[in-house]
């Protein structure tokens, strides 16, 4: 008898071993049983001709909830119901205890234990039915890699064992036998054993006495072949002919045939392998069993693949990886054009798709990939759609010209001029890419459209100068769509000639996406949509609502407060959320020897005369018995990843820390919330909506567990949400509880916690909010659309998320701090003019999808031919152009303001503070504005104003610089023609 370790690694072996003893022993072993189901995982405990356990595992792990998403189909699995009975059946098959836990390895538990997977195996291969081989494997060791490397079992010494004679499915082709995790095993060795690597953990294969030990991490180019000869040895000892499964030509030849199949059948959204579906799976599926016509026309694509790998493979050697994916590659095309041409089989495969729902993302396919890369080869004026990607409008320079030989002027600054080539350049080098932009943004919708051609035409007449543009389009099921619609072109660069009149762009002062312009408020603007994110103060955070709850019931802890609102003397602090709230109503705490500061002022006089260095990002907030205690802005806790409640709570005696722990948080709490629509939603309950609760919880980062019942181990810094079947505790601190606080405006304990990733719960509260639950659709559809083409290039040059959810996470993050920047500094702005006609086509390509979408494809996509026109002559900042006098017009092509599309266009907006003049603004923007009603609201830029790019971009002048601007850079063209005027202008017209 000897134990896994001595055995030596990829040699069969005749002998009996016994489990590790673990150290000490029974301790800190953590073996894994790989079946696909508990009666075999059970009969494993009990099988002792070739594995001895000892006395050393009393333990048995099954999980009672399975909660994931597998290649984005979400499964939640419950057992908690089932569980007295579960456990017992545990104690009974195999006389080991049941472990006690919902969770392996938590807290101070470190007894060994058997680990069932079968479960876990269960969910796996029957969601995973209709996958292909290769992204199977993948996904296969991202799923078991999660569960075998698990934190909790950090430090447990591991081992997976693998009984063969429960694999015996290791016949036929490929699909079949990638439902057997050995052959998986076998198959990643041969395809990219790189894979595994880093899963360092000793396998072991047995059957009857005979046995062999495998590690992945040990693992190299030539490990599948030796891996390989064992195996086949092995199941030769239960006579099991392997002969031909382990057949690498054979196997790259069902790979083929297998890939090609479903990318064909994934192009015409016909069967194949779904990459996602909306249900969510409660119970282990049955396998979908397909019609009859889909049977049909599956068994034609089929054999057309058949027959044409088999044809490939007669004229073309097939050895390497490389040389399969070329003769993949070379099948697939033979098979498109096949079916292009086969017009009988393109009409079943419609009719069969048309009263199916159209899946809901779109990937990449052969079809979508084809229709992709046509795309880059159309031609729009003098350049390819693959030219304009490669354009880099933030960093497109403006040409300086030099206009000394047609000006007279003793004003050597003015002689070489920037930005009057601002608009052209935009217009000549950028503005063809944006609209073609607007267009293809649409192959990345639910339903995706892809552009098949674009003609442009001068369509131009006596009263409008326009060229027409006519898209056709191409969705999914190969039904085409044309878009014909007419966008104003530009004279001289500058003017447009629309209904008979010559107008004029004013430019426009545009946020940038995502700006904090209030210490509670974060605006998120785009060419489509304008959102509001702020907080709800009604109350503060659970942890310090229950340390209010715990002072009116303590007199001890009570009286180690000293009272006192010191928000306000802290602002030129920057601080934390948590902060900020105990500083409205402490100045300090102390108790023993903890004492914190809830006044800056006071904890930096502190600091300096004790010779405390505040390290860079940090707050320095007090002392304990372990020292100086700093808080990280950024994070919000100190090193330790304490929360200040968390200290103050640690601090104080036994009884008070359990006193504390069985105050129960109140319902409503300090949340996120933001205006779309024109109604207030909790920013939680709206990413939910869109992506379901999990889904954002872990684009949040959230690490959370869950609870049967309420945790009795709940610490200071952790609150909890109730649900139906379960608790979910989770850490609380301002970028977490800002976000988690919002589902409390929800009855969550009327819903399990599955149901909130589907549509169900929230209907509700859609309803509550909006007083009908059909806006979903036009929530749906701000989902969809919100991140335009331009904005998110300027959010990749921000380094922002261009993902909608993660960008609204990252707004409410924005919020953990009182710091903001004043709406009028101008470094938040960025000037654009003609780049309003590509957002207002986004914009109408974006509403009319409605119709489309709710049509489930059935209708044409189609739009307005005179939309764009339409809302560009509706706006504020588009004006009939005055030829009055050259200083007035010169004015006026450098007039600037926050008002046109998506601006700032109420009225009510425009208070006495927003109309005055930021330092900010100096370089960019003159000091001048006309008196009347418009004062403050319309200014003028800068002769030279310092735009950066093609995009608008502004540079602000640091103080210091100031003295280093020329005059051009300072004045408007106004101001520069008319000696002294902005010296000796009227106090009034100056901000």
């Amino acid at each position: 008898m000897i134990f896994p370790d001595k055995i030596p690694y990829m040699y069969l072996v005749q002998k009996a071993i016994s489990l590790p003893k673990g150290e000490p022993i029974g301790r800190n072993s953590c073996v894994f049983l790989l079946t696909e189901n508990r009666k075999d995982s059970y009969e494993m405990t009990k099988n002792l001709s070739t594995l001895t356990r000892g006395n050393y595992y009393r333990y048995y792990y099954f999980n009672f909830r399975y909660m994931g998403k597998i290649r984005g189909r979400r499964y939640n699995l419950n057992y908690i119901p089932k569980k007295k009975e579960i456990r017992n059946e545990i104690m009974k098959e195999t006389g080991l205890m049941a472990y006690p836990n919902y969770t392996p390895g938590m807290g101070n538990d470190n007894h060994s234990f058997f680990f069932d997977l079968s479960e876990y195996m269960k969910i796996f291969f029957s969601m995973t039915d209709r996958m292909v081989a290769t992204q199977k494997m993948s996904l296969f060791w991202t799923y078991v890699k999660s569960i075998l490397m698990e934190d909790n079992l950090k430090g447990f010494q591991k081992l997976v064992l693998v009984d063969i004679n429960l694999f015996k499915n290791i016949k036929g082709p490929l699909k079949e036998t990638m439902s057997n995790p050995v052959f998986i095993i076998y198959y990643t060795l041969f395809k990219d054993y790189s894979m595994i690597k880093d899963l360092d953990m000793d396998f072991i294969f047995y059957s009857g006495k005979y046995l062999f030990k495998f590690n992945p991490s040990q693992a190299d180019k030539d490990t599948y072949r030796l891996f390989m000869n064992i195996i086949k040895r092995l199941y030769k000892h239960i006579n099991v002919d392997v002969t031909d499964t382990f057949d690498e030509e054979k196997i790259m030849q069902n790979e083929r045939e297998e890939i090609v199949t479903n990318e064909i059948k994934k192009s015409l959204h016909f069967t194949g392998d779904q990459d996602e579906e909306t249900d969510i799976v409660t119970a282990i599926p049955e396998k979908k069993e397909p019609t009859a016509k889909e049977k049909e026309i599956d068994q034609i694509i089929d054999q057309k693949v058949k027959k044409s790998n088999e044809k490939i493979a007669s004229v073309a050697e097939v050895k390497t990886k490389s040389e399969n994916q070329l003769a993949t590659k070379a099948v697939q095309t033979d098979v498109e054009n096949q079916i292009a041409e086969d017009k009988e089989l393109i009409g079943k495969m419609y009719l069969a798709n048309r009263d199916k729902a159209v899946p809901k993302s779109t990937f990449s396919s052969a079809r979508d990939e084809k229709l992709r890369k046509e795309q880059e080869n159309l031609v729009v004026g003098n350049m390819t759609v693959a030219e304009m990607k490669k354009i880099d409008a933030s960093h497109m320079p403006i040409p300086t010209s030099n206009v000394g030989n047609v000006l007279k002027t003793t004003n050597e600054n003015m002689k070489d001029v920037k930005f009057a080539n601002f608009n052209k350049t935009y217009i000549e080098k950028v503005m063809p890419k944006d609209i073609t932009d607007s267009f293809l943004a649409l192959n990345d919708k639910s339903l995706p459209l892809f552009v098949r051609n674009i003609k442009v035409e001068d369509t131009s007449n006596e009263l409008n100068y326009v060229d027409t543009y006519t898209i056709e389009f191409e969705d999914g099921n190969r039904q085409r769509s044309k878009v014909v619609v007419d966008i104003p072109k530009f004279i001289d660069d500058r003017f447009l000639w629309l209904g008979g009149n010559k107008k004029l762009i004013l430019y426009q002062n545009f946020l940038l996406p995502v700006v904090k312009i209030d210490p509670d408020t974060v605006e998120l603007v785009t060419n489509y949509n304008k959102m509001f994110i702020k907080r709800d103060e009604v109350k503060s955070f659970g942890t310090i609502e229950k340390l209010y709850k715990l002072l009116s019931m303590n007199e001890t802890m009570n009286n180690s407060f000293v009272k006192g609102d010191y928000f306000e003397k802290n602002h030129n602090f920057i601080t934390t959320i948590e902060y900020d709230e105990l500083s409205k109503s402490f100045r300090s705490y102390q108790y023993g020897k903890c004492k914190l500061f809830f006044d800056q002022n006071e904890a930096f006089a502190y600091a300096e005369s004790k010779g405390i260095k505040i390290p860079e990002n940090k707050m320095f907030i007090g002392y304990d018995a372990s020292g100086n205690l700093f808080v990280d802005t950024d994070t919000q806790t100190t090193d330790n990843g304490d929360l200040i409640i968390d200290i103050i709570i640690r601090n104080a005696p036994e009884e008070v820390q359990k006193q504390y722990a069985g105050i129960k948080s109140n319902r409503r709490l300090m949340y996120a919330k933001v205006k779309t629509m024109e109604k207030n939603i909790p920013v939680m309950v709206l990413l939910s909506f869109w992506e379901g609760f999990t889904n954002v919880m872990k684009k949040m980062g959230l690490t959370y567990r869950l609870s049967d019942s309420y945790p009795r181990d709940l610490k200071p810094s952790e609150n909890v949400l109730r649900f139906k079947d379960c608790y979910l505790i989770y850490p609380e601190n301002a970028n977490y509880s800002l976000l988690m606080n919002g589902m409390r405006q929800m009855k969550t304990e009327n819903y399990e916690l599955a149901a909130f990733d589907t549509r169900e719960p929230y209907f509700e509260i859609l309803t509550k909010i909006y007083g009908k639950a059909s806006i979903a659709n036009a929530l749906d559809n701000t989902y969809e659309f919100t991140i335009d083409p331009i904005t998110k290039e300027v959010l990749t040059d921000m380094n922002l998320p261009t993902d909608l959810v993660e960008l609204m996470i990252y707004a409410v993050k924005l919020l953990g701090d009182k710091q903001y920047t004043w709406e009028l500094n101008e470094g938040l702005y960025r000037v654009r003019s003609a780049e309003i006609i590509p957002a207002i086509l986004y914009d109408a390509l974006a509403k009319n999808y409605i119709t489309y979408k709710n049509s489930n494809g059935k209708k044409k996509f189609s739009i307005p031919r005179d939309i764009v026109i339409k809302h560009l002559l509706e706006l504020k900042t588009v004006e009939d152009y005055s030829t009055l006098n050259p200083i007035l017009e010169l004015e006026r092509w450098h007039t600037i303001s926050s008002k046109g599309w998506r601006g700032i266009n109420l009225a009510d907006s425009y208070t006495l503070e927003k109309r005055s003049y930021d330092p900010s603004m100096i370089g960019i923007i003159g000091t001048a504005t006309s008196p009347d009603g418009q004062v403050g609201v319309s200014r003028t830029l800068t002769l030279e104003p310092k735009i950066k790019s093609a995009r608008g971009y502004v540079e602000v002048t640091k103080k210091e610089d100031i003295d280093k601007l020329k005059d051009v850079n300072l004045f408007s063209p106004g101001e520069l023609a008319i000696p002294l005027g902005a010296t000796r202008d009227d106090s009034i017209r100056l901000g």
